[in-house]
């Protein structure tokens, strides 16, 4: 489970980068993704799957602020994708892309899903 949602995590960072365009990022997405463990990415998937409400009505103030609150994911990684976050919601041609890759995270970790 946990490469399987590495995988399509690092596809969501090749298609912001590629979709913004990499001179207008401030960071290198791709690399970030590399960085993070399978742990870390199955970790960030229960979150949304706990949170599926925000998910399901594409609640970009409430996916902040658990990013913001919950103690449990580092600062620098919860930052990050603050700011992925808000570069995907300043493009609207993005949105409906970006939260299916959100459904499809939260879908692989719900427990309904076994």
């Amino acid at each position: 489970m946990g490469e399987f949602l590495k995988e399509k995590l690092m596809n969501l960072a090749v298609w912001v980068t590629e979709t913004i365009g990499k001179e207008n990022i401030n960071m290198d997405i791709e690399q970030f993704v590399k960085l993070r463990s399978e742990v870390e990415i199955t970790f960030f998937a229960d979150i949304l799957s706990a949170n599926s409400a925000k998910v399901f009505h594409k609640d970009w103030k409430g996916l902040v602020g658990i990013l913001e609150s919950d103690t449990t994911i580092p600062a620098d990684v919860a930052k990050t994708f603050i700011d992925i976050l808000q570069l995907v919601r300043q493009k609207p041609e993005m949105h409906e892309k970006f939260w299916l890759y959100m459904e499809l995270f939260k879908d692989v970790v719900s427990p309904s899903t076994f």
